[in-house]
């Protein structure tokens, strides 16, 4: 099945890995996939893509009991600066930390917090607006806790947070998620007023953009580029355009809902696929153009399976799913899907081809398969066999096909086979078979091979003694074989006198009447 999945461009899982014995409730993946990292109650783990091997970590983080080292969130920055991986952490008691990767030691380091703090409520959502952060700039930042407050950060390549601003909603608005849009501009979605607010680039206070969106909001996913955005309600995953906030359409479900808290959801592949959590032991992989069901990723441990993430890197799409059931232990799953080629991306590129290069290649070898199997199949044979011996001869033609000749051979593709029948013994099958491959060289002498239940190191030779008489390549060329109703005749009498003398006598046979031999010759027409 993984090989299936493969060749007709689907996801297939890539690696498995064991996370805390609570829900896994945030998952991310580095920039240019090079690290994935899972985050809840029961704490925090990352994992190299490359290689699997899990990565180290502060240890008060691994498996805590204070809620300043539970996680609620994470999500992954990249400054180009100075190569450095650095992992962004909300934590339950309301604190944002950054974890840097050290290089030399191959471990993730406590470098910074974001101070001062504005609250000791939980980090319901976090979002940078762009996770490469470009040399000379700093990574931006917004983050949304649980008192209705949002907070706007920034953070130096060096590790320093510098606060922005923070702004407070009324109790009413319960401002659950907060997201970047491709101009800057943070977008503020209520967890179940359905109103939205946006605070544009370069203001201080957020302006509300719809009064009645959908009622319960769980998650969002934004993708300015094709001017949409994914509501996670809980019940279902609606699109909306981020212009005018229009319903677009809903995606179809890919199971029945059983709870109602929302699922997570994330575009994948520049925003041609999305991601999505459920309630029924899978993760949803939807085509967005078309809002269908496109394939659903397995979690074998079964339950809820609502935290999911996605990121790529040069060759690669990579979607993770984590289990979400209380007291069971959560695995985070990562599976993956080779990029279209350049090739690809010339013909077409605004979505990915449902067919990959290996589709391609399996429908060559296909194609090379059926193509020699034709070939053998239909490749008629021309079988002339001619019988001497007890002074008559006969000449049988036999035929596969009814295609005519005639028809030019090249050397070496008439074979005579000879079997030299001795009645006197009273065992035709007794004698010696002598398969020839003709050469236009030596026509007097040929190589062979024989077979029989005589001494088959036994030597012997054919020489043609009559000049006049032609070779089986030039008795093929001059003859035209025509069938009807299975039925064959010879256009051309052929002249095969020949005189035949023999170095050595064959085993078998004695030159009395009716005893002889028998010429069969064979070629592909």
């Amino acid at each position: 099945m993984k090989i299936v999945d493969r060749i007709i461009g689907r996801y297939t899982q890539y690696a498995s890995f064991e996370g805390s014995h609570n829900p896994i409730v945030s998952l991310s993946i580095s920039e240019k996939g090079t690290f994935i990292a899972g985050a809840g109650i029961g704490g925090v783990g990352i994992w190299d893509v490359k290689t699997l091997a899990p990565v180290s970590v502060p240890y008060r983080y691994m498996s805590p009991t204070e809620p300043r080292y539970q996680v609620s969130v994470c999500s992954w920055l990249f400054f180009e600066l100075n190569a450095r991986h650095v992992l962004l952490l909300g934590t339950f008691d309301g604190d944002l930390v950054a974890w840097q990767y050290n290089e030399t030691k191959r471990i993730f380091e406590s470098s910074a917090y974001a101070l001062p703090k504005p609250t000791a409520k939980r980090v319901t959502s976090l979002h940078v607006y762009d996770a490469n952060v470009s040399p000379q700039h700093y990574a931006r930042i917004v983050v949304s806790y649980a008192d209705n407050s949002v907070g706007i950060w920034k953070l130096s390549s060096t590790g320093d947070f510098v606060s922005v601003s923070s702004n407070a909603f009324d109790p009413a608005f319960k401002a659950r998620v907060v997201r970047f849009d491709g101009e800057r501009s943070i977008w503020a979605f209520s967890q179940d007023s359905g109103r939205i607010a946006v605070l544009p680039k370069k203001e201080d206070k957020f302006q509300l953009r719809k009064e009645a969106g959908p009622k319960r909001i769980g998650d969002v996913a934004m993708d300015s580029s094709n001017d949409r955005l994914v509501v996670s309600t809980g019940k279902d995953f609606q699109v909306l355009s981020i212009s005018t906030l229009k319903h677009l359409k809903t995606f179809e479900r890919s199971a029945p809902t059983t709870v109602l808290s929302p699922k997570q959801v994330r575009f994948v592949e520049r925003g041609c696929k999305l991601i999505a959590g459920t309630d029924s032991a899978h993760a949803a992989m939807y085509d967005v153009e078309k809002g269908k069901l496109e394939q659903k990723l397995v979690y074998p441990r079964g339950g809820l399976v609502q935290t999911v993430a996605s990121g790529q890197d040069s060759d690669w799409s990579y979607v993770a799913v984590a289990g979400s059931t209380a007291e069971q232990p959560s695995d985070i799953i990562i599976w993956r899907r080779r990029l279209q080629t350049k090739a690809w991306a010339t013909l077409d590129s605004t979505s990915p081809k449902p067919l990959s290069f290996y589709a391609f290649l399996l429908a060559a070898l296909i194609g090379v398969v059926c193509a020699l199997f034709l070939y053998q199949t239909f490749q008629p044979t021309l079988t002339i066999s001619m019988e001497y011996g007890g002074g008559h001869s006969a000449l049988v033609v036999t035929s596969h096909t009814s295609v005519p000749l005639p028809v030019t051979h090249s050397p070496g593709q008439i074979q005579r086979t000879r079997r030299y029948i001795s009645t006197a013994h009273g065992n035709k099958n007794g004698g010696r078979r002598s398969n020839r491959k003709w050469d236009p060289k030596t026509p007097h002498k040929e190589q062979h091979h024989s077979s029989s239940h005589h001494d088959e190191n036994q030597p012997f030779d054919d020489h043609l003694g009559s000049a006049s008489s032609p070779s089986p390549t030039t008795a093929a060329d001059v003859a035209t074989i025509t069938t009807e109703n299975r039925v064959m005749a010879i256009d051309e009498q052929l002249d095969y006198d020949e005189e035949l003398e023999y170095d050595e006598e064959p085993d078998g046979y004695e030159s009395e009447g009716g005893d002889g031999y028998e010429d069969e010759y064979s070629a592909p027409y």
